[in-house]
């Protein structure tokens, strides 16, 4: 479940609601007669990002700068651009707008523009992400200095969805969780006017600004400084706002409800984790699976693959066919990825009893024969077998050759759920696709 679908909801951790019946900030504030906003450079509809666009499609303006589509970070214009949408939104006495930028996800070299490649170190991965940061603390000044200048401006409230393991090199793989990608920011700046009128949220916010803070408890932070008190849906233990709340700190949880000081390097923890009983499994050397069989999310490295390689059956990984080089790179978001497929599985002993799960970035009906030669070399030079592999992609009718050369197929559906939804012709929509 995305972030902020709890975020901006009724919805958290802590609580016993519904997500289908979970009210957000948006239809909160409009109900209260605030004109809403929404001015994002996130993805209008994809995998990460539609449940998210449901929430938004709700705001009275909405503004939206990415033309890209489907699970990707690629953008059109850096995030600087959406301060030109701010200043052309139409002005109400009571507003609230959402900026939803695309922040510092990878790849962090895509966050900036060259005046901003200040810091250049032999990792340049960590400089990178510098880089990245430096420019998004100038898109945030930048906006504290246009919406300080909006008649009635009373608070900007500023916080991460996630944080990134950039130390580690792990980014944000909830499957290699480690807790410093739980640690983001969260500011909150309140207008003189504002803290006139409501001293005492200011001290509470003051007093309670050394406790831990999830984002899922952002709504009733929002509702707080809206002064908005619904009783069936404002918990003041929630409010960080309120003198009321609830900063014990083995109540706080992340990851689907899991301690946040869990350590997910003890193989003890993982079972309990994912509620495996020890039986399930037998410990010798290494682990092996016996009865459930558990994959591995984005092994996008041979480091990666080789330092987890006897706790998993199965390992997914992103690829990019590059038909000039004739070959697949390895990586989530970028076609020229720093890992060749081909030279990533070479010599991994014991890899034909594995499964590999292949999500194809950007497989089509022009690429899909080359393509399937080389996936056919690579596994012969391997030894891999065919019924191992899964090749997923949101093409369906370029997966055919696949199906029927030996490898299961996956269809990656969420692009199309929203628009066919509309459509009112989901059942026929789906049908077709299947069929070809």
């Amino acid at each position: 479940m995305p972030v902020l679908s709890y975020a901006l909801t009724s919805k958290n951790q802590y609580n016993k609601i519904d997500m289908s019946k979970a009210i957000s900030i948006l239809d909160v504030a409009k109900a209260a007669d605030i004109q809403t906003v929404w001015l994002s450079n996130q993805i209008h509809y994809g995998g990460w990002d539609t449940p998210v666009s449901v929430i938004a499609d709700s705001a009275q303006q909405q503004k939206w700068i990415n033309d890209n589509y489907g699970e990707t970070t690629r953008t059109t214009w850096y995030d600087i651009k959406l301060i030109q949408k701010l200043k052309s939104i139409k002005l109400y006495d009571n507003m609230f707008i959402v900026i939803h930028l695309m922040g510092n996800h990878s790849s962090y070299e895509d966050r900036y523009s060259k005046e901003f490649d200040v810091f250049k170190d032999k990792n340049s991965r960590i400089a990178k992400y510098d880089n990245s940061i430096l420019y998004n603390d100038y898109v945030v000044k930048s906006i504290f200095e246009t919406v300080k200048d909006i008649p009635n401006f009373k608070a900007l409230i500023y916080c991460a969805d996630h944080a990134d393991a950039v130390d580690q090199n792990l980014f944000h793989d909830a499957s290699q969780y480690v807790p410093n990608m739980t640690y983001i920011p969260l500011y909150v700046f309140l207008s003189d006017s504002y803290i006139k009128s409501n001293k005492q949220k200011y001290i509470n916010l003051c007093n309670n600004k050394k406790y831990f803070w999830t984002n899922d408890l952002l709504f009733d932070l929002l509702l707080g400084i809206l002064n908005i008190k619904i009783p069936e849906i404002y918990e003041q233990e929630n409010d960080i706002t309120n003198e009321n709340y609830n900063n014990n700190i083995n109540r706080f949880r992340t990851l689907n409800d899991k301690p946040i000081t869990m350590d997910f390097n003890n193989i003890e923890n993982i079972l309990k984790y994912y509620n495996i009983p020890k039986s399930e499994y037998k410990t010798k050397r290494n682990i092996t699976i016996t009865k459930r069989s558990i994959w591995l999310h984005r092994v996008n490295q041979k480091e990666r693959l080789k330092k987890y390689f006897d706790l998993y059956t199965g390992f997914e990984m992103a690829i990019y066919f590059n038909s000039k080089k004739q070959s697949f790179n390895v990586s989530h978001d970028n076609i020229d990825g720093d890992e060749n497929l081909a030279d990533m599985l070479k010599n991994i002993k014991g890899l034909e009893q594995k499964y590999l799960w292949l999500d194809f970035k950007n497989l089509e009906q022009s690429n899909k024969e080359e393509a399937l030669i080389n996936l056919n070399k690579i596994v012969e030079d391997n030894k891999l077998q065919r019924d191992h592999i899964v090749v997923e992609s949101p093409n369906p009718t370029a997966l055919d050759i696949f199906k029927k050369d030996g490898y299961y197929t996956s269809f990656y559906l969420n692009y199309y759920i929203s628009s066919w939804t509309q459509s009112g012709k989901f059942p026929e929509l789906l049908s077709e696709y299947i069929k070809n």
